[in-house]
């Protein structure tokens, strides 16, 4: 059941010619856009070449409130990105202060 919810969801964005739906990217897609819908933070974790940024760019190109490219959208929530690219000199404190900032953003 989940995964039929997942390809159904996943064939409803619009993405850029070129791009394949592989697992990773339709897993990516579906968790974070649950997590979004249900206003849960979600922190995207995984290898180099993981779909992580892809991911984020297709969920925002389509996820625009009254103006996403696609009427199935139109009734989802405009979604905004902090993101956070982490690296081996990442601190706490970094990673805490984005996170205070996107918790900001959602409070107005």
């Amino acid at each position: 059941i989940v995964l039929a919810t997942q390809k159904g969801l996943c064939s409803k964005l619009v993405v850029e010619e070129g791009v394949a739906m592989n697992a990773a990217l339709m897993e990516n897609l579906y968790v974070t856009l649950v997590c979004v819908c249900n206003r849960v933070p979600v922190f995207v974790v995984g290898k180099p070449g993981s779909s992580k940024t892809l991911m984020m760019q297709v969920l925002a190109s389509n996820l625009q409130g009254e103006q996403s490219p696609s009427p199935f959208w139109r009734k989802f929530p405009a979604l905004y990105v902090f993101s956070y690219q982490c690296s081996p000199l990442s601190t706490a404190v970094g990673i805490r202060h984005q996170y205070e900032i996107s918790c900001n953003y959602q409070r107005r």
